[in-house]
């Protein structure tokens, strides 16, 4: 509702959003990379319906779309909508698999293999959309990346139930939820979950949080250093993470989880 402003001009009342907000917004559209760069501008279009004109300039001055790094998968947003419907009514999906081959061309993996899974979580891991899912005859979880999987048909099965699979069975018990199994799977890599204890230099100690959460019981230690113990899937995603960070992150323990660590690092030394 736009109402006289008694100084100059119209001034919004009643708006749903702040114009910092759809700012916000817009921006998360624009970095989207699960996204067409048609269906961000859409987005955006609609986020500049809902400002003030000021914001409306705000977000058109300020916003970048880099059309490099959209999807260029145009079915996407369907696939999107049929697991997120499949997931909803308990139902499982077949599809294909692509991989990506030389000459950058898309290729189905495993001879073109049909997949049938029960689908129970999609969301975002970094700058891509996952499904969680589970495949018989399998009690484990695995992961899709929504952009790779083509020819998706839902099923008229009942999904298994989550009660029935290692890694989600105590989905929804002691407030554990799908943002828990999220963080914990590094990488997406899943596996048993174990306490993990590290240390660090304190240049580190914020990204240990954005990574793995603010509750964390962090210790100070000598020399600008921390530690802190980490509920993660032990496995190569964990390596993977930790060696990202060279000496500024050190495993602590347990002994087995360091000698596997050092194992990973001397399988990648041997590339050079």
């Amino acid at each position: 509702i736009k109402c006289e402003n008694h100084n100059v001009g119209w001034y919004m009342t009643g708006q749903e959003f702040d114009d910092y907000e759809l700012k916000m917004l817009a921006d998360a559209v624009a970095s989207a990379r699960f996204l067409t760069l048609k269906d961000s501008m859409n987005l955006i279009k609609k986020l500049k319906n809902l400002a003030t004109k000021d914001g409306e300039q705000i977000i058109d001055a300020t916003t970048a779309v880099d059309e490099e790094l959209k999807l260029q998968d145009k079915k996407f947003k369907l696939k999107f909508d049929a697991i997120m419907r499949a997931i909803t009514e308990h139902r499982q999906i077949s599809f294909q698999y692509e991989d990506i081959v030389a000459g950058n061309k898309r290729k189905l993996c495993k001879d073109g293999k049909v997949y049938q899974v029960s689908p129970y979580y999609l969301g975002p891991w970094g700058p891509e959309y996952f499904l969680v899912a589970n495949m018989l005859p399998y009690d484990d979880t695995i992961h899709f990346r929504v952009e790779m999987m083509t020819n998706l048909k839902t099923l008229e099965l009942p999904v298994r139930p989550m009660s029935e699979i290692d890694e989600l069975k105590d989905i929804g018990k002691n407030g554990r939820t799908f943002s828990d199994y999220a963080r914990e799977t590094v990488h997406l890599w899943s596996g048993k979950i174990c306490s993990v204890s590290i240390s660090g230099i304190n240049h580190v100690r914020q990204d240990v949080m954005k990574k793995f959460g603010n509750s964390l019981m962090f210790m100070d230690k000598p020399n600008d250093r921390f530690s802190v113990t980490l509920n993660v899937a032990e496995g190569e995603g964990f390596y993977q993470w930790v060696a990202k960070y060279g000496s500024n992150i050190k495993i602590e323990g347990p002994k087995d989880v360091v000698e596997k660590y050092k194992a990973f690092i001397k399988s990648v030394l041997r590339q050079y």
